[in-house]
């Protein structure tokens, strides 16, 4: 891989999401230049989110990613099955979900990570251990136990959002 690969990944029934996703599986070979954008969002998002305007809620692509009793992950794998950091640390993701995430997920880069319980980035929860990579070696962004919401208030959005 030797360009920006996007990978897309939404629910496709028309409305509000009623899917979710328990694990992500990546197989490949990171090239010189190459980079994944990873985005869990809605379908009408076209293209990565606008770095722009990183406060920008982002419309959500699936219900729940994992669950607390399985909890989901994101793996980085060669084509023979083995872990590929190369791959994880040239990978970026943006995820926006209508519900919450249980999830662990290491990768180079976070641009956001948002968990809703309506429409709009109000509410929701997420708990798993969250690391950047890409930096100057592994920087754990948070780890949240179940349950948890990264502030107090109910009616605040849940979202952890990390800039390169």
């Amino acid at each position: 891989m030797t360009s920006t690969v996007l990978i897309h990944i939404y629910d496709d029934d028309v409305g509000v999401p009623d899917e979710s996703l328990d694990n992500i599986v990546i197989r490949g070979t990171a090239g010189s230049g190459g980079k994944i954008h990873l985005l869990i969002a809605d379908q009408a998002l076209t293209g990565y989110p606008d770095a722009d305007a990183p406060l920008v809620p982002i419309s959500e692509g699936i219900l729940n990613f994992g669950t607390a009793q399985d909890r989901g992950s994101i793996t980085f794998l060669t084509s023979t099955d083995d872990p590929n950091d190369d791959l994880r640390d040239i990978t970026e993701v943006a995820i926006a979900v209508l519900g919450e995430i249980h999830a662990d997920i290491s990768v180079g880069r976070v641009y956001r990570i948002q968990a809703s319980t309506t429409s709009g980035g109000v509410g929701g929860f997420i708990s798993g251990e969250i690391t950047a990579h890409a930096l100057s070696g592994p920087q754990k962004l948070a780890s949240l136990p179940a349950r948890s919401r990264l502030n107090n208030h109910p009616k605040s959005p849940t979202h952890i959002r990390y800039i390169r």
